[in-house]
């Protein structure tokens, strides 16, 4: 189950390293089996959308428009949902993206931030 999650949370995990694909799978082999049941159960029971206009800072979303974990459509109800808030789409990319569109996420990271 994990090496199948680990392979969707990149657009194109086949042009990763051998060792890089090798080292994001172990990241969910060293969670504990309980911790990562509950995570999963958490992230598929809990609704947090009624929480968004509780959100009182500058709030930047980055997310990947080809995600597969979490569709590019839950990005645009957490903009709504967050007054003032900047949705910056990363194409080409997964939930990786911070990986996959690096040059992309620094420089958008270092103009909010600036």
């Amino acid at each position: 189950m994990l090496k199948n999650f680990s392979q969707l949370f990149f657009q194109h995990p086949e042009k990763l390293s051998a060792e890089f694909n090798m080292w994001n799978l172990s990241l969910g082999l060293a969670a504990s089996a309980y911790a990562t049941i509950h995570c999963a159960v958490e992230l598929r029971d809990a609704d947090l959308r009624k929480d968004l206009a509780d959100i009182q800072v500058p709030t930047l979303i980055l997310h990947g428009t080809d995600d597969r974990i979490s569709l590019f459509n839950l990005a645009k109800k957490m903009n709504e949902g967050i007054t003032g808030s900047q949705l910056i789409p990363v194409e080409k990319a997964g939930h990786g993206f911070y990986y996959e569109q690096r040059e992309k996420v620094n420089s958008e990271l270092v103009r909010f931030v600036g």
